[in-house]
């Protein structure tokens, strides 16, 4: 039985439809390069997200289950999902679609064999996502991190085909700025359509709710971060050491996933608390809107920024260093000495940027208040290793300590493995909810 789902929700469908497409279109257009529609290679990807057309493996014994991934972050998750569920339904075959090629790399280094199938997202319009649906007849959708597309969510309820989505990390619509308002009806609606939404932390299950998704539509899931984590890369360490001048002494600080706010706020504190000659910036936002606004923040304050992509040599002392580059991050956490994760000072809009990855690579972890204190992390915490710090001011003087009293990278990593061995599998715990799912949407 398919659960029941209100959809008497406007816009209307005229409206939907248009409004759908202008804002995909849009997207398309902002995320060209990262998506891989310009450059190297653009024509096979147009080819593949305009034509999609899924080749199935014969000896299938039924429609395969149709995973989506985001990014390369969720695709590392996808994986240990992916590799659960084959554990508990060996008979189970998956199609997986990704929309950018760091993504698409990773799943062909890490996916193989007859159970799997690689593959483009179509693009979000109606004409060709019902093409795509009619060749694969997926048994079901499953998506990672919430990516949301309105044409083909509204499809895939057209088609009942039961419909997941894990790891949602949901907007808080009463405060966000991304959107505009008048958005809210159709994002409203589109939630509608998914059967199942899987959150990684109670605050995300409140804002579906706030949003019109009946709470038992919702569960709140576990978090796939420790159990993702990519080994280290000795010679990539060694390179990045020289990079960023860290082989000659200077401690690298890095500022993971800021929203504009904080930047604002730490950056001129940390350069006059925390003087360049005695450690080095560096800046990772999230996503190409935050990096222009902080490189716009940056160059009108006057600081000096050497963008990493650009970099040849270590830069100058002065310098604070912007990655704009993206798949690099967890590689350079291996040579900071701490790392300050961002979105977890007030008002904080998601869970924070993923801090066992800076963990794992031995580096210092300082948090603002807003992060969640999960036992883990309290173990953790404990230890030194993590510090949770209350205001800015506050977070100026602990980088100070962590500087003058370097701590042992293998120290971090002993204790890391020993707090991360007694916690559960979230593949596991996502894959058993998705094949009870699936069980009772026959």
């Amino acid at each position: 039985m398919r659960m029941e789902r209100n959809t008497n929700k406007k816009p209307s469908r005229l409206t939907y439809t248009l409004t759908s497409v202008v804002l995909v279109m849009l997207y398309y257009l902002r995320n060209s390069r990262n998506d891989g529609l310009v450059g190297p290679g653009a024509l096979k990807v147009w080819r593949d997200r305009l034509l999609p057309t899924p080749q199935g493996r014969t000896h299938w014994t039924e429609p395969p289950v149709w995973l989506h991934v985001s990014g390369p972050g969720d695709a590392r998750a996808a994986v240990a999902f992916l590799r659960t569920m084959i554990q508990h339904a060996p008979d189970c075959a998956f199609f997986v679609t990704c929309g950018n090629h760091p993504a698409r790399h990773f799943l062909e280094k890490h996916l193989s064999g007859d159970r799997f199938q690689l593959g483009w997202l179509p693009f979000d319009y109606p004409c060709i996502v019902r093409r795509f649906l009619k060749r694969s007849r997926p048994r079901a959708f499953v998506g990672m991190q919430g990516e949301c597309w309105p044409i083909l969510f509204r499809e895939l309820h057209r088609e009942a085909v039961p419909s997941v989505l894990l790891r949602v990390d949901m907007l808080d619509w009463d405060t966000q700025t991304e959107f505009p308002k008048w958005v809210r009806p159709l994002y409203e609606r589109m939630l509608s359509y998914m059967d199942v939404f899987s959150v990684r932390a109670p605050k995300y299950a409140e804002r579906l709710v706030r949003l019109g998704v009946e709470e038992k539509r919702i569960f709140v899931g576990e978090d796939y971060r420790p159990e993702t984590l990519p080994a280290g890369d000795d010679t990539q360490k060694q390179e990045y050491a020289h990079l960023f001048g860290v082989s000659n002494g200077l401690p690298l600080v890095v500022l993971a996933g800021p929203r504009l706010d904080e930047v604002k706020s730490i950056i001129p504190l940390l350069k006059q608390e925390v003087a360049t000659s005695v450690a080095r910036f560096l800046i990772a936002p999230v996503e190409q809107d935050e990096l222009r606004q902080v490189e716009k923040y940056l160059v009108s304050r006057r600081h000096r920024i050497r963008k990493h992509s650009q970099l040849k040599e270590p830069p100058g002392r002065e310098d604070i260093i912007l990655l704009d580059t993206h798949g690099e991050l967890f590689a350079i956490y291996s040579v900071a000495h701490a790392v300050i994760i961002g979105d977890t000072f007030p008002p904080a809009f998601s869970e924070g940027r993923n801090l066992w990855e800076p963990l794992v690579q031995g580096a210092v972890v300082l948090h603002g208040p807003e992060l969640p204190v999960s036992e883990a992390l309290t173990g953790i915490e404990a230890s030194g290793f993590a510090r949770r710090v209350v205001s800015y001011e506050e977070l100026a003087s602990v980088l100070n300590d962590v500087i003058a009293q370097p701590t042992s990278r293998e120290a971090v990593r002993r204790v890391l493995d020993s707090t991360l061995r007694d916690i559960p599998s979230a593949s596991s715990v996502d894959a058993r909810a998705v094949l009870e799912f699936l069980s009772h949407s026959k």
